[in-house]
C-alpha cells in the first residue's frame, strides 16, 4: 500500500470548499480518502528521509504514518460497505437511519484528522469548528432509533446486561453501600 499510487476512485464535487457540508456523505467520504492519501504521502516521505543504509531505521521512521494510512484505509473500506448496505435498504426510514449512522462514523473518524485536513486545505476552519455540533445533532437524530439499531446488531443479552444504558440504568448511579450510622469508623 505504501508504494501503490493512490487514485481517487470518485471525482471530487465541484464548488467551493466553504459550501460543502459536513452532512454530505460524499464529501465526508472524500475527506477520508484524502486522509488516506495524506498519510501515504507522509509515510513515503519519512521512508525516503530515513537514514541511508539502515532499512530498519527507515521503516521505523515510516511506520507510524504508514499505520495511520492503513487504519484510515480500513475505515474507508468500511464506509464503502456501509453506504452500499444503506443503499440496499428497502425501507426509506431505515435507509435514512443507516446513512445518519454512517455520517456519525465518518465524522468520528475525521475528527482525529481534522487538523491535518485543515492544514492541507481540505476542510475550512468553520468545518472544524462545527464538527462536534454536527456530531451532537446526528446523535440526537439517531437517539430515537437506538433500540432498533442495537437489535440490528443482534448483541447477546449477556453483553447488553453489562452496559448500563442498555438495561435502563445510568452511568454513575450504581448502588453504593452506605455505612451503618452506628458503625465505628475509627
Amino acid at each position: 500500500m505504501l508504494f501503490e499510487r493512490q487514485s481517487e476512485d470518485r471525482p471530487a464535487a465541484d464548488g467551493e470548499l466553504s459550501e460543502r457540508s459536513l452532512t454530505d456523505l460524499s464529501f465526508l467520504r472524500e475527506l477520508l480518502a484524502k486522509v488516506v492519501a495524506g498519510w501515504q504521502s507522509r509515510a513515503r516521505n519519512a521512508l525516503r528521509q530515513g537514514p541511508k543504509g539502515d532499512p530498519l531505521a527507515r521503516w521505523n521512521e515510516a511506520s507510524a504514518p504508514a499505520l495511520e494510512m492503513v487504519s484510515a484505509y480500513a475505515c474507508l473500506q468500511a464506509t464503502d460497505a456501509f453506504t452500499a448496505a444503506a443503499a440496499r435498504a428497502q425501507d426509506p426510514e431505515a435507509r435514512r437511519t443507516l446513512e445518519e449512522l454512517c455520517r456519525l462514523f465518518l465524522l468520528q473518524q475525521l475528527s482525529t484528522h481534522s487538523g491535518l485536513l485543515l492544514a492541507d486545505n481540505h476542510m475550512t476552519a468553520e468545518h472544524v469548528r462545527s464538527l462536534w455540533s454536527t456530531v451532537n445533532d446526528l446523535v440526537a437524530r439517531l437517539a430515537p432509533h437506538t433500540m432498533a439499531l442495537a437489535d440490528g446488531f443482534d448483541l447477546p443479552a449477556e453483553f447488553l446486561a453489562t452496559v448500563p444504558i442498555a438495561d435502563g440504568g445510568r452511568i454513575g448511579h450504581e448502588h453504593c453501600e452506605q455505612p451503618d450510622a452506628g458503625a465505628d469508623l475509627g
